[in-house]
């Protein structure tokens, strides 16, 4: 079994990810490709990590943020996807007013673009969100649709109705990208997993930041104990058809 995603898969920051956790009772080897700061491009550019999928079994595929992927309005860094690199001249006619030499990371270009002109983000949001379903479907279809697609963010709260998971994605985008894959596999952390905060991740003091927007160890077994269960019936039923 093959795991692409970016840092949550990973496992910035904590000891055993949940591809760990998820692999050693069902009786196979597992590989964990995760990558701190990857995206979709990462992958649909890298072909040693599109091969070892291919010659597994099945390949878990973390759903990635859209707001991290080259489109026709920036483009980003080719492996640390979060990273803005440059705006195009329909960007830069479209918010004239912004320079865009102030950003180095997609979601602060987003913030800006939607304090400056909210009818402008939402076209910009649109073509993140069509790109992010045709790319994500070309890297389902360049693994031979043996992909489990994982989902995973906060609970709906009473402040905040809608579930948190990865920007800007809806579950119609994931609907569009699950019919082309083994199964869809969607956690949704408890509010006492989120209230966990930091709690059991290591990390520097000024890393603080970004690992509170990490999943923690328990969160992690949440995950992997969401993803059992189907990767064992998948497993089988790709023994069975042989």
């Amino acid at each position: 079994m093959a795991f692409l995603g970016g840092s949550e898969t990973y496992g910035k920051f904590v000891t055993s990810p949940f591809p760990d956790l998820a692999g050693p009772d069902l009786g196979m080897s597992h590989i964990n490709l995760g990558c701190h700061n990857a995206g979709l491009d990462a992958f649909l550019n890298d072909d040693t990590a599109q091969s070892i999928c291919r010659r597994g079994e099945i390949t878990v595929l973390q759903a990635f943020s859209a707001s991290d992927l080259s489109n026709r309005f920036y483009a980003v860094h080719p492996r640390r996807n979060d990273r803005f690199i440059q705006a195009s001249p329909m960007l830069e006619r479209a918010f004239p007013m912004v320079d865009f030499m102030e950003f180095n990371f997609t979601r602060h270009l987003l913030t800006r673009l939607q304090a400056e002109s909210p009818a402008g983000y939402r076209s910009v949001v649109q073509a993140l969100r069509e790109t992010w379903v045709v790319r994500t479907n070309q890297l389902v279809r360049r693994l031979n649709g043996q992909v489990i697609l994982l989902w995973f963010g906060d609970a709906p709260r009473r402040s905040t109705p809608q579930h948190t998971g990865p920007f800007l994605v809806t579950k119609r985008m994931i609907e569009r990208v699950q019919s082309n894959c083994l199964d869809c596999v969607k956690v949704s952390f408890s509010p006492e997993v989120c209230a966990l905060g930091t709690e059991g991740m290591h990390f520097l003091e000024h890393e603080f930041e970004a690992a509170k927007n990490l999943p923690g160890p328990v969160a992690h077994q949440e995950i992997a104990r969401a993803l059992r269960p189907v990767l064992k019936r998948r497993l089988a039923q790709r023994k069975t058809a042989r």
